[in-house]
């Protein structure tokens, strides 16, 4: 199945591996203790439906009739200047992975087409809809902590599978590329791009010195691009993990498992939610005139920027129940 996801993109990988569960009853009782700790087929099916919604209806609209159908609305908590930013603005949002939802969340928020996402490579082998807005990178080699639990290693065996570590000249280079095609996007062309630093599912990854490396690129760029707006930075911070994907309708839980993941979540849980400060520009971030710091400085600074957006979403969004989208009309389909 991997081998098909690498060669021929995840519908083919999907029709293998469905065959394989169909071959005999030890197949078929396989399969069910597989999809009883990850739930390939009902994971399959969604990524090839959101490709195919954002390929209809374009990536904004697709992905808020997706979360509809999913039952998924978050609650948005978003500045105003954001707001005017993520509609007509060149900016850099980065943010965290909780549980790997977090692109149709944010691109729920959209009402324009010039966005993009830095994103591993095995990203654009979903669909031919998500790979025209992904700007694909090689895994860096780097190390990760040890995930605990069971349902956490087999994400995490899944995840390497898909996207193994490379350290290679070639997939530095395609990365240096890829980087700096994302600062011409940004600079030159007023669009927008999403990163997300650690490139891992794990809360406790490091942060990658490639964001690093992509904010120096545009301070260096300024007053030489086309473009004369300001660029702005967005730390965005996602309040959504697995119990709010078994809650919905993503995965296709059993309703005995979507009724537990839904009393778990009525307790104690603030989300699912989006949360983001007012932007930062990169002329204060970076004053004009100052040495430019390493690239592995500039990520943790802007992961310190991240953490003071994550502690602003605490104060602001505590002990907060489920709600339905306050995404706004005006985002609505």
């Amino acid at each position: 199945m991997i081998d098909a996801f690498h060669r021929d993109g995840l519908r083919a990988a999907t029709d293998v591996y469905l065959r394989a569960t169909r071959r005999g009853p030890l197949s078929r009782a396989g399969a069910r203790i597989v999809e009883s700790v990850l739930p390939v087929t009902e994971l399959c099916t969604a990524l090839l439906r959101y490709d195919a919604a954002i390929g209809t209806w374009g990536v904004g609209p697709g992905s808020r009739a997706m979360l509809e159908e999913w039952d998924l609305q978050p609650r948005c908590e978003l500045h105003p200047d954001t707001w005017r930013v993520l509609d007509h603005e060149p900016f850099l949002a980065f943010g965290n992975h909780a549980c790997g939802l977090e692109p149709a969340l944010f691109n729920a928020l959209l009402t324009r087409t010039d966005i993009h996402y830095l994103a591993g490579d095995f990203v654009a082998r979903v669909g031919p809809n998500l790979a025209r807005v992904v700007l694909p990178l090689a895994r860096p080699d780097s190390p990760a902590p040890t995930p605990a639990g069971l349902r956490a290693r087999a994400l995490d065996a899944v995840e390497r599978a898909l996207w193994p570590a490379r350290d290679d000249f070639a997939a530095r280079r395609a990365n240096a590329a890829q980087l700096a095609r994302a600062g011409r996007l940004i600079g030159s062309g007023g669009a927008g791009v999403h990163v997300f630093p650690s490139g891992s599912l794990h809360p406790g990854a490091p942060w990658q010195p490639g964001i690093g490396h992509l904010v120096r690129s545009l301070a260096r760029a300024r007053g030489t691009q086309s473009s004369t707006r300001p660029i702005h930075l967005i730390p965005m911070v996602y309040g959504v993990r697995d119990a709010h994907l078994l809650a919905a309708r993503v995965l296709g839980a059993h309703p005995g498992m979507r009724a537990a993941a839904r009393l778990r979540l009525a307790v104690r849980d603030p989300g699912p939610y989006v949360y983001a400060d007012a932007p930062v520009p990169l002329d204060v971030f970076l004053p004009p005139g100052d040495p430019l710091p390493p690239p592995a400085v500039l990520a943790e600074r802007l992961r310190e920027l991240w953490l003071r957006a994550r502690a602003g979403a605490d104060r602001a969004i505590p002990g907060w129940r489920s709600a339905r989208s306050v995404l706004g009309p005006r985002r609505l389909p």
